[in-house]
């Protein structure tokens, strides 16, 4: 049988007796390549016919992200210190190529190898014209060993992503065979990512479009996980060190601990349009959850209380996240050099931590317009990417 994908995979039927009980046993065994996925349906052998349809259409519908083949849409993220990402091709497998630091994407007899590096300078003319000289030995030193190389064309352009890229043709020949070599490099600054595309030279000129889509793509690794079509620069902010993410708001910026003067920081932080010499801002901080949240919310709640700093302290409501997670919102006020404060803590539980989110504005003046944008984009958090 086929799955869905496309890929081979094995069925057999068993009947068999476990402690007294008559069962009907089908074993599914899926090809992946270098792995093999096992799959074991097991029923009363007399009841329960109903339901093999059913799990027959969940194995062929079984498939897998990291490789052999992208899922399409799903963005990729170089693990590590892979500093971009992008968005595969349909029909595209992610390789691991002997000799190469990223995966590799392949199909049928084309592929595609990246490199990352950091050269300095913009990519405008007198860059690519700089850079033809050294094409070659780069393309060789990736693992791509071109015979009679000829550039015939060099580009710059901008990428869908909101990216300075730059783009170079080539004919050339590797073990005898005429191929069309698309070398792209895309200025993630201070990152530049290089794209080696490699085709038989009588190719397909959609293989083509489809990897000029996915150049359009790059971003950094911290870019989020977008649907189809959706461009522009990065909106999505990745915590590594706390492995959680959210939405930046529009017009609010990120800004790493040692950015920030004058605070600890232990996460990045979200800064929007200063006002009244004050900009507000979202913090966040880990914690231990020893017990419940609902425990953890009311130790909070009494601490605050029990600070007089603040004037008030709101009971604590239940808060969703667009990704379902429950958590807590407390609203509370305190006055810090004369001035009112008004906090907005959002506590977000993973297993035995919280993350805690707070958000400080003025009480006075026109700051309450920001409110609504760092609502959503508290909604937005979720855990991983």
């Amino acid at each position: 049988m086929k799955t869905d994908q496309g890929r081979d995979a094995v069925k057999l039927v068993t009947n068999s007796t476990i402690e007294g009980r008559q069962l009907r046993q089908i074993f599914y065994l899926v090809d992946f390549g270098r792995q093999k996925l096992s799959v074991t349906y097991t029923r009363a052998r007399n009841t329960g016919q109903q339901n093999d349809a059913a799990v027959e259409a969940i194995v062929k519908s079984i498939e897998t992200l990291s490789e052999p083949q992208a899922a399409k849409g799903k963005r990729y993220v170089e693990p590590d210190d892979g500093e971009f990402s992008y968005v595969p091709p349909e029909g595209w497998e992610l390789t691991d190529e002997p000799g190469s630091d990223y995966k590799s994407l392949r199909k049928d007899e084309s592929f595609v190898v990246f490199q990352s590096g950091r050269l300095p300078g913009t990519l405008d003319a007198n860059f690519r014209r700089a850079f033809r000289a050294s094409l070659s030995e780069l393309l060789n030193e990736s693992g791509v060993d071109l015979q009679n190389a000829q550039i015939v064309e060099d580009s710059g352009f901008e990428t869908e992503a909101g990216y300075d890229a730059a783009k170079f043709v080539i004919n050339a020949s590797i073990q005898r065979q005429r191929v069309r070599v698309v070398m792209y490099v895309v200025d993630l600054d201070p990152v530049k990512v290089f794209v080696i595309y490699a085709r038989p030279r009588s190719g397909s000129t959609e293989d083509d479009e489809a990897i000029e889509a996915m150049v359009n793509t790059i971003a950094p690794a911290d870019a989020a996980d977008k649907p189809s079509g959706e461009t522009g620069k990065v909106e999505r902010y990745f915590e590594r060190g706390g492995n959680f993410s959210y939405n930046i708001p529009a017009g609010w910026e990120v800004k790493q601990p040692k950015e920030v003067t004058g605070a600890d920081l232990e996460f990045a932080a979200l800064f929007g349009p200063a006002s009244q010499g004050f900009a507000p801002n979202v913090v966040f901080v880990e914690d231990e959850l020893p017990g419940s949240l609902a425990s953890y919310v009311r130790s909070a709640l009494r601490q605050l209380r029990n600070d007089s700093a603040y004037r008030s302290v709101s009971n604590s409501e239940e808060f969703k996240t667009d990704d379902g997670v429950t958590a807590a919102r407390i609203v509370a006020e305190r006055v810090d050099q004369d001035q009112r404060i008004r906090q907005v803590f959002y506590i977000f539980p993973e297993r035995s931590r919280v993350i805690v989110a707070t958000y400080s504005r003025l009480s006075q003046g026109n700051q309450s317009q920001f409110d609504e944008v760092v609502e959503a984009a508290m909604r937005s958090f979720r855990f991983g990417r």
